[in-house]
């Protein structure tokens, strides 16, 4: 089988390499056509831009990736594909066209989810560990700080909680009127304490905010990932004080109060059922074609920022 595969060559450069051969190992191993990924831009972008520590390099590995992160590296975990049948499935796998894989690494995808809405699975999982780590109660006052693809998905799961107080940061004025228009309760310029505040912008001041809005005993789920970038946080003022919790939110492992009632399996078949029931306006989503990627990084290096939420490739 020849297939097509998505690389970055080194921190400068990513191309599509042609015309490479795989071959079954296995009576077991059956062909996949690719219909369409995911972009997860905090952590694709540090990878294109060579940001990944090198202690990290081991653990930061992804489900069939090729390379590693000192170049060249075919990377990307979040895959839609479809057998002979026409019956569609999501796995962990780097951007490619067509693939080979055990059915048993597969996780099928319901007949009435949307392609882009079933590339957010991956997503979805890092937000239902988030919401875990938070422990949230009725009552409580949230913000969500940074809405990228993770601060949309996640304010899209907790909009509809009866009992808590909702409300999103997001400075770029673009984004602050869809959000608006989605019926988003945005951060003004009110000083409003919070219970707990996610943070998802990966800047400095985003998380500097969350700590300058926190009450009493409030917890911040820290989620954005800074690759081998050192910040700088004031952790005198009130941090003490306040007995403010700041909460790291890692999606490779079921946190340990729940690893007696979740594995992967039973994470991902709550995850497939919460997407089922959000609605994600097409208006969130930027599709790129697949031949188009190696231009949208070129882009992203230059300092482009990205205008859209949810971020999806097609094949």
């Amino acid at each position: 089988m020849q297939v097509r595969s998505f690389w970055h060559l080194d921190s400068k450069k990513s191309f599509i390499k042609n015309q490479e051969v795989l071959k079954p190992e296995s009576s077991e191993i059956q062909e996949f056509y690719s219909l369409c990924s995911n972009l997860s831009l905090g952590s694709e972008r540090l990878v294109a831009k060579g940001r990944i520590p090198r202690s990290l390099f081991q653990k930061m590995k992804v489900p069939h990736q090729k390379g590693n992160f000192s170049f060249p590296i075919q990377y990307g975990y979040s895959l839609i594909v479809q057998d002979k049948d026409g019956n569609r499935f999501h796995l962990m796998h780097p951007h490619q066209d067509k693939i080979l894989s055990n059915i048993n690494e597969l996780t099928l995808v319901p007949e009435d989810m949307s392609l882009q809405k079933a590339a957010q699975i991956s997503n979805m999982e890092t937000i239902v560990n988030a919401i875990w780590d938070s422990g949230f109660q009725y009552g409580d006052q949230i913000l969500v700080c940074g809405i990228g693809s993770i601060g949309l998905l996640l304010a899209y799961t907790l909009k509809n909680q009866i009992g808590i107080d909702l409300k999103l940061k997001e400075t770029n004025p673009h984004k602050q009127d869809i959000l608006k228009n989605l019926g988003f309760d945005m951060l003004e310029n009110d000083s409003t304490l919070f219970d707990v505040c996610f943070h998802c912008s990966a800047q400095e001041d985003g998380l500097k905010f969350c700590l300058n809005r926190s009450k009493s005993e409030a917890k911040i789920i820290e989620l954005s990932w800074y690759g081998d970038k050192a910040i700088n946080l004031p952790l005198g003022i009130d941090f003490h004080h306040k007995r403010i919790k700041l909460i790291s939110s890692q999606v490779s492992k079921i946190p340990h109060q729940l690893s007696d009632k979740h594995t992967f399996t039973t994470r991902k078949k709550l995850i497939i059922a919460l997407l089922k029931e959000i609605n994600i306006p097409e208006v969130v989503y930027h599709t790129i074609a697949f031949e188009e990627l190696p231009q949208f990084f070129q882009d992203l290096r230059a300092g482009q920022q990205p205008t859209a939420f949810l971020y999806t490739v097609t094949y």
